[in-house]
């Protein structure tokens, strides 16, 4: 028999408590065993019975809600972004008369500068042939499972997540000119793989919000990813179990368009650049589901929980319904450390009740009086000795529970987070970023402007019109001027002819146009910090190297602070894959890897346990910025600094360790990363024997005190200990 849930009593999935007023409280299950926590969708258990069907329809219609309202809130973002990217793009509006003929004169001050930063921001990030980052051991202890999660992190993103650098080429680009970056974290089931996705202003939409200055979003109360998937990948992600009642969705909608969704703006000016028509692609088009991370009150509970809720637009179903929540690995910490605490407390208390039922059970045999005296005096001794102390009961301990219902506090449960969010300069008096190309655009705009006055005044100045009177006429038919040629005039004389044709020549163009368009590249330079020299461009005229150097560092100063804002975003998404392998990766994985900076394979033995601690993250990134030759000169200084001392100096100061570092540094600064492997693996610095320092020279106390005296040879030529004897007098 089911309740009213529709469940089976003899295999609940949840606990379902009927109360005295007759309402009824659901305490969702566990998932399976084999099925972590966020992955186990909800939609079947409330699917399953007409409360829950009511609880699904509700819910559906505020996620759709919810969206329109968000989506409504930025259409004028969205707006700006497409004028923006038509400006980049040079996608120009036509001229209009007189000039709709005319060159309509595009000036990539936007683009370029863009593309600077960009490619220059990149290319430090994520080297080639080194680690993207490393990770940082808490403890001795974790020196060697911090090298592990170097490896296999670098590694993993290198070949397990394929289009992990593709996405962050996307990142940038969106971080410099619209000011905001953000990425989405989430295990692919189907493929079996963390994805890290860059998402657009159309992919992605949040409310009008006052400030959010969390990397993770957590201050904002709800985000909503716009999915467009196709019929097979949503098949995928229902045998994987992620979704469900896919097919009533292919029953009513089978042929879906690309006008799906709500309305865009951006992307038909990307089409129009592109040459593409989404018109064209009605039949075979993606589905639109939106994917709510938000808050929800769920049946029988009293307090709202974090969910992610999966919506299909058209059809209003819910295909996906999970709880965002997780254990609080360092409260987890805790509770276990009280669990500990509790066992302890329980054995001693239990140790404490049986010596002190020996110690009554020896009291009452001395009271019985017949204890011979020998006897009664090791038993008095006895009782003595076994006086023991009550244990100390935890602090957390509540004496008014009985014992058996004496627990720990539960282990702190957190929302999951899955977004990162970076801005490239900080928007003191809002909550999204300012870009680069933000602030170009206007000068992109004044030096089309003023590029184009130059040219139309050129196009006149180049054009001569002719004015003549009525009474002169041609001979009829086309009038066309070839060399040779004698055209007949009626109505003037041969002498009138000279001055009834009068010639109109407009001014040339004024040079001082183009000194503006100059003077706004200059200024998109200091605002960008992105000049000529970043590409490459020779100096100036008589510059020396030192200039274009001093040129090149002050360009990059300012770099520093755009790429460390970057880099903390894209911490936060390295953090999520670290969550993603706690939760998804086997218990146990070996897997062999490529040791990018000595080129080396080497098997890692991997638990999924080493990522469900908390560790730091530093990246390899020069946010200086420095050139190769400063780095060469950087890494040889430190190489140096091993041989400018004594030997028997150097030998105390610097370990072998050190030593094959600075080596190792010295080659990498030089792009030779294949010539680490050959260097050898030194020995812990443990073990490395600290040399005896040298002796004082003679005359000087040593470390015992005062030297020994000088030896002397005897008579008989063995060494005398003491001073040399006086000279034999003759």
């Amino acid at each position: 028999m089911a309740d009213d849930y529709g469940q089976d009593p003899e295999k609940p999935e949840a606990e379902v408590e009927k109360n005295e007023d007759g309402s009824v409280t659901v305490r969702l299950a566990p998932p399976p065993e084999d099925m972590p926590e966020e992955a186990f969708n909800l939609v079947p258990f409330f699917a399953s019975s007409e409360k829950g069907k009511k609880f699904l329809k509700e819910l559906a219609t505020k996620v759709l809600e919810d969206v329109k309202t968000d989506w409504d809130s930025s259409e004028e973002y969205r707006k700006k972004r497409r004028e923006r990217f038509k400006l980049r793009t040079g996608n120009l509006d036509p001229k209009s008369y007189p000039f709709e003929d005319c060159a309509n004169v595009h000036i990539p001050v936007m683009l370029e500068r863009e593309l600077r930063l960009v490619h220059r921001l990149y290319a430090e990030m994520f080297p080639d042939r080194d680690y993207v980052f490393t990770v940082i051991p808490s403890t001795k202890i974790n020196e060697e499972r911090a090298e592990i999660l170097t490896l296999h992190g670098n590694w993993q993103i290198k070949k397990e997540i394929p289009d992990f650098f593709r996405q962050n080429r996307r990142g940038l680009t969106e971080f410099i000119s619209n000011g905001d970056v953000v990425f989405y974290s989430y295990r692919d089931i189907p493929n079996n793989r963390n994805r890290h996705e860059q998402l657009n202003c159309e992919e992605f939409v949040i409310p009008y919000h006052w400030k959010s200055t969390q990397v993770d979003l957590s201050d904002i109360p709800r985000k909503t990813r716009i999915l467009r998937k196709y019929k097979h990948e949503l098949a995928d992600l229902e045998r994987a179990g992620v979704y469900s009642d896919i097919q009533r969705i292919f029953e009513k909608l089978k042929d879906p368009s690309f006008n799906e969704g709500p309305e865009l703006t951006v992307r038909p000016e990307v089409d129009k650049a592109e040459g593409r028509d989404a018109e064209a692609g009605k039949r075979g088009a993606c589905y639109v589901l939106y994917e709510y991370h938000g808050w929800c009150k769920l049946p029988g509970q009293d307090q709202e929980r974090p969910i992610v809720a999966t919506v299909e637009e058209k059809t209003s179903t819910v295909v996906g319904l999970f709880v965002r929540e997780q254990e609080d690995w360092k409260d987890r910490a805790r509770f276990e450390s009280e669990m500990g605490d509790l066992q302890a407390y329980q054995q001693s208390a239990q140790m404490f009740q049986q010596a002190q039922a020996q110690t009554m059970a020896l009291q009452e045999r001395l009271a019985m009086g017949d204890v011979p005296p020998e006897e009664r005096m090791m038993l008095e001794q006895t009782l003595q000795q076994e006086q023991l102390a009550p244990p100390t009961a935890p602090s957390w301990f509540d004496p008014a529970l009985p014992p058996e219902m004496q627990q720990p506090k539960p282990v702190r449960r957190v929302p999951i987070e899955y977004f990162s969010h970076g801005v490239c300069i900080e928007n003191v008096d809002g909550s999204m970023g300012l870009g680069i190309g933000l602030l170009l655009e206007e000068f992109n705009k004044m030096a089309n402007t003023l590029a184009s006055q130059y040219t139309d005044s050129a196009t006149l100045a180049n054009v001569a019109t002719m004015i003549m009177p009525e009474n002169v006429r041609m001979e009829p038919g086309d009038t066309r001027l070839s060399p040779g040629e004698v055209h007949r005039v009626r109505g003037v004389s041969a002498d009138q002819i000279q001055n009834a044709f009068k010639v109109v020549q407009f001014p040339p163009a004024n040079p001082q146009l183009m000194e503006m368009v100059r003077l706004a590249l200059e200024s998109a330079d200091g605002v960008s910090s992105a000049p000529d020299v970043l590409s490459g461009e020779p100096g100036k005229a008589n510059e020396t190297y030192r200039g274009i150097a001093t040129r090149v560092e002050q360009a990059t100063k300012q770099l520093t602070v755009l790429a460390q804002n970057y880099l903390e975003m894209l911490s936060n998404v390295l953090k999520n894959n670290a969550r993603l392998n706690a939760v998804f990766m086997e218990d146990s994985e070996i897997k062999v890897v490529v040791d990018p900076q000595t080129l080396e394979s080497k098997e890692l033995e991997l638990t999924r346990s080493m990522y469900d601690e908390d560790f730091e993250i530093v990246f390899t990134a020069d946010t200086r910025f420095a050139s190769k030759a400063q780095r060469i000169s950087e890494a040889d200084e430190v190489l140096g600094m091993t041989t400018a001392l004594p030997p028997e100096m150097g030998s105390l100061i610097f370990t072998p360790a050190f030593v094959t570092a600075a080596v190792a540094k010295a080659l990498k600064a030089r792009g030779q990363h294949d010539m680490v492997k050959y260097l050898p693996k030194p020995p812990p610095d443990a073990m490395w024997p600290m040399l005896a320092p040298p002796p004082p020279p003679p005359g000087m106390a040593g470390p015992g005190g005062e030297p020994p005296p000088p030896e002397s040879v005897g008579p008989d030529g063995e060494p005398v200990q003491g001073p040399p004897a006086p000279p034999m007098p003759q």
